[in-house]
């Protein structure tokens, strides 16, 4: 695993040629306009005895805001820190590099620290290889985890983030996608996981072609839980996962554990949380058996 190689090939980037016709629209860039490399995921230490790799979909970064003013300023110093900005707590506005030491609320994936991505990785590990881990620290040492799309997209008249999975269908776009899935490809090869647990229709279907010699899962972007599970993680006709997950519901404590550690707006939709996680649970331990 040539890391090194890595962060000098997605360094070495040519950006403003792949991405002049869209640049307006992309807000991970410097005051002066030049846009920020790709990051490498974040990989955790014991990774290489695990091989797990978790795409989310896309950093959301506002141009004017003070994140992307602080990476702008980071930029001018050393564009290498940028590519390994993940290892870097979005807490800190000199964006010290932490030697993989990061909690796991300090990482600059929104899913991840606020714990639920951790939580559902926890999860994942207890199904398919029988180890638990309690700490959120311990599972992130376990595994990878990046965004799929490496460039934050936003409209800046509409003052409003792109979800880069609803935008095949614009050819202005394409090649956007092609070199975001290019440069996955580059971690895939590096990384060599074993399981990959990804968002997105466009993104799995992407990963699900390639013929590498790994199992993809996909997942519910928790944000899905947040707009109400389309009713799906509560009691009713609806509750489809719910009654699905009904006969374990209220005897875990490992998931009881994961609960209280929840971050942000997710602390507040305990029990539609605590759905979502045995759902996928309960269909890992089924794949395994």
């Amino acid at each position: 695993m040539d890391i090194n190689k890595l962060v000098s090939d997605f360094e070495n980037v040519k950006l403003d040629t792949l991405m002049k016709d869209i640049k307006e629209e992309i807000s991970s860039k410097t005051r002066e306009g030049c846009i920020f490399p790709p990051y490498i995921p974040l990989i955790g230490k014991e990774y290489n005895n695990f091989r797990i790799l978790i795409y989310a979909t896309a950093q959301n970064m506002s141009h004017e805001g003070c994140v992307a003013n602080a990476y702008s300023d980071l930029y001018k110093k050393n564009p290498t820190n940028l590519v390994k900005r993940l290892y870097r707590s979005h807490k800190d506005a000199d964006f010290k590099c932490s030697d993989n030491e990061l909690k796991f609320s300090e990482v600059d994936i929104q899913p991840w620290r606020t714990g639920i991505l951790p939580a559902l990785v926890g999860l994942f590990l207890k199904a398919v290889r029988n180890q638990q881990f309690q700490e959120f620290g311990e599972i992130q040492d376990r595994v990878a985890v990046t965004n799929y799309y490496k460039f934050s997209l936003h409209i800046h008249k509409g003052n409003k983030d792109l979800n880069p999975n609803s935008l095949n269908k614009d050819k202005r776009f394409e090649d956007y996608l092609s070199l975001n899935d290019k440069l996955v490809k580059m971690e895939l090869e590096c990384l060599r996981p074993q399981y990959v647990l990804t968002f997105g229709w466009r993104q799995f279907n992407f990963l699900k072609g390639q013929q590498l010699g790994f199992k993809v899962e996909r997942i519910n972007d928790p944000a899905w839980i947040l707009r109400g599970g389309s009713g799906c993680l509560k009691p009713g006709k609806r509750g489809s996962w719910y009654h699905k997950v009904k006969d374990i519901l209220y005897d875990n404590r490992m998931v009881d554990s994961y609960l209280d550690n929840l971050e942000d707006s997710y602390k507040r939709r305990k029990n539609e949380v605590r759905v979502y996680l045995l759902k996928y649970y309960k269909d890992w331990c089924k794949e395994v058996t």
